[in-house]
């Protein structure tokens, strides 16, 4: 009787853990607009649109992008064509793993364009790594999975755009 426990235990366990690392589209359903790449075996996430509103200036729209993203330099490391802008940047995001606290440093590409509609942000060449874990290497590009968090990297994104929007309205 005792071993049959222990066996319907363990089994338990086991496929509740299965099932909770399959269990992918959780993690990016609830993400309007989320653009996932499904080439080869894993899923990756491509870019995330946002848009805001109002038609700034080519100008205000690098100055408010370099004094918000991070990275963005004196806008150094920007380019202006015609109605869009282009920089990269990092933001980072932190969770409580297993009781202690973990860092995620992020980079990204985004590009911001105007039109009569307002201002459209779209994040790409989305990149992360755990910011303190040890010798070991683990940047790479963001993926869909719970573990790899694509809900946190999506809110700091918007709070960067909603910041460049706070900018370009004032």
């Amino acid at each position: 009787m005792k071993k049959l426990l222990l066996f319907t235990g363990l089994s338990a366990v086991l496929l509740s853990g299965c099932s909770a690392i399959g269990n992918n589209k959780n993690s990016t359903a609830a993400v309007n607009g989320l653009q996932l790449d499904n080439s080869g075996h894993y899923q990756y996430v491509k870019n995330y649109p946002v848009s805001g509103q109002g038609v700034p200036g080519a100008l205000k729209l690098q100055q408010c992008s370099v004094a918000v993203v991070s990275g963005a330099e004196g806008g150094s490391n920007g380019t202006i064509t015609g109605s869009l802008y282009t920089t990269r940047g990092t933001t980072s995001y932190h969770i409580t793993s297993l009781g202690n606290p973990v860092t995620f440093v992020v980079g990204y590409s985004l590009n911001l364009s105007t039109s009569s509609s307002g201002v459209h942000y779209v994040f790409s060449d989305i990149r992360q790594a755990q910011s303190n874990n040890g010798s070991l290497t683990d940047t790479g590009p963001l993926s869909s999975w719970v573990g790899s968090n694509p809900q946190q990297t999506v809110a700091a994104f918007t709070q960067i755009s909603d910041q460049i929007n706070h900018c370009l309205s004032s």
